[in-house]
């Protein structure tokens, strides 16, 4: 359950920063479109392995999008923890149950 719980950190620590205004222009719409995905995407993924390269996509999207849009240095900064989160979440094991004999 550890890995999901990083995706939703992420989630909420992009949607977060846009409603402090840490975020100038464009980005406040790409923090706000990625935090919300990994909301949805982050309890889906304990089971779903597409959930799981979703959030992965979701990280390398950031990932990109933090490099294309300028923005200050403390904006950029502040995309590189959930960038390596959702990268993390997305990367998590396969979840395997076993029934007790």
């Amino acid at each position: 359950m550890v890995y999901p719980a990083l995706g939703m950190m992420a989630g909420i620590w992009l949607i977060t920063s846009a409603f402090m205004r840490l975020e100038p222009g464009a980005r406040v719409d790409v923090a706000l479109a990625v935090g919300c995905a990994a909301l949805l995407l982050s309890p889906v993924s304990y089971w779903s392995p597409l959930a799981r390269r979703s959030l992965v996509g979701l990280g390398i999207i950031l990932g990109l999008a933090n490099i294309l849009l300028s923005g200050p240095i403390h904006a950029e900064a502040s995309w590189a923890g959930p960038v390596v989160l959702l990268l993390v979440a997305g990367a998590s094991p396969k979840t395997v149950t076993v029934a007790a004999a």
